[in-house]
């Protein structure tokens, strides 16, 4: 019989930790990868939960398809852009209609597929 493998002790993350991982992450994440990540259980998840709930609350990420949760500082993979101008070399610039982030939208460099 194998021996099972240490846990790590579980810490709450802040609310930076929460953030820097929900931003770092490939696509969106559910409350089940935050949890796993961050080694939760048992009433860590209730308060974990808490947490979500209020940097929802504040504008910081939004829910998605299946109450997945992605940061609102960066562009999904597909988004609606309306273009607004060329650059210098002729190639067409847009800006995302829904940018909701901080700061000004970021400007999008539209390049014809190959």
């Amino acid at each position: 019989m194998m021996a099972k493998k240490p846990r790590k002790p579980a810490r709450l993350p802040s609310r930076d930790e929460l953030l820097a991982f929900i931003e770092e992450s490939t696509g969106p994440v559910g409350k089940r990868e935050i949890a796993r990540a961050f080694n939760l259980h048992g009433n860590d998840r209730v308060l974990l939960k808490e947490m979500l709930r209020e940097i929802e609350r504040d504008g910081l990420v939004e829910r998605g398809r299946g109450r997945r949760l992605s940061s609102t500082a960066r562009l999904p993979a597909v988004t609606v852009v309306e273009i607004t101008g060329l650059d210098g070399d002729g190639e067409p610039l847009a800006r995302p209609v829904g940018w909701r982030g901080e700061g000004a939208p970021p400007r999008v460099i539209m390049l014809p597929e190959k």
